[in-house]
């Protein structure tokens, strides 16, 4: 799409862009307050090779690699906007992404993705709680039930955990192991929620599925601007105080068989 740097009047649209906007009107729409964006602002006399355009068009998101290369077109001033739909391969690399940084079973963040956000939030020097949970008697329940019934239980784990506030961080460091972020939370009144969390999963089990209970041990580390701790220091505590929480509950656990 050729245009007039002064009058921003467009003095070409190749067979292609001119298709593509009679199939998607609102396409056309989004394209121009891109470009007209662009010379409003002056970005395209710096551009050094090509950028990413992002457009919602119909409800569809659509990415473009886009060149903006300066021309004389018939004496007049002018800029080139090369547009070349890269929506398929953004598409894909956003689902490896999300493979990356995602655990398949339960959806929450992976330990590299968990371990990461952690340490960064331990260099910016956040004021937040990390609660460290194990699930009691996953092994009784792949053993008695089988491994599709313990999924299960991971699964609703990380349901119940998830609700632990709007803007926490849940993060699944292993098999039966999850990891919270709470951003801005104290000691006590982390310990609290999760207190609340592990007795909504005691509560969780359906009257018709197999009969065991759903339980978590906990242990919980505040951690405040300039503590001077690594994550591993931080997981090391929280991990110590969920041994100490297990070994205080352990007689209270039912299992029903």
């Amino acid at each position: 799409i050729v245009t007039d740097v002064f009058t921003k009047e467009r003095l070409f649209i190749n067979s292609t862009a001119v298709k593509a906007f009679r199939e998607a009107p609102a396409l056309k729409t989004e394209t121009d307050h891109w470009i007209d964006g662009r010379l409003d602002s002056g970005a395209w006399k710096q551009q050094l090779g090509e950028v990413e355009a992002v457009m919602v068009a119909a409800g569809k998101t659509c990415y473009f690699s886009v060149g903006s290369y300066p021309l004389q077109w018939h004496e007049r001033r002018a800029v080139a906007h090369v547009f070349a739909n890269i929506s398929a391969d953004k598409e894909r690399f956003l689902l490896l992404e999300k493979h990356a940084y995602r655990d398949n079973l339960t959806k929450t963040h992976n330990r590299y993705s968990g371990m990461q956000i952690l340490r960064q939030w331990l260099e910016e020097e956040k004021h937040f709680s990390l609660c460290f949970a194990d699930l009691d008697n996953l092994k009784y329940v792949n053993d008695n039930f089988g491994h599709s019934e313990g999924d299960q239980y991971i699964i609703k784990t990380a349901e119940v955990l998830s609700g632990f506030s709007g803007d926490v961080v849940v993060s699944r460091l292993g098999g039966d192991e999850f990891m919270l972020l709470a951003p801005g939370m104290g000691l006590a009144q982390a310990e609290q929620r999760m207190l609340e969390l592990r007795d909504a999963l005691l509560t969780s089990g359906a009257p018709d599925g197999p009969a065991y209970t759903r339980s978590i041990s906990f242990g919980v580390v505040e951690a405040k601007p300039g503590c001077g701790l690594s994550a591993s220091e931080l997981l090391s505590i929280a991990d110590e105080r969920m041994y100490a929480f297990k070994r205080a509950h352990k007689g209270h656990r039912t299992i029903i068989t």
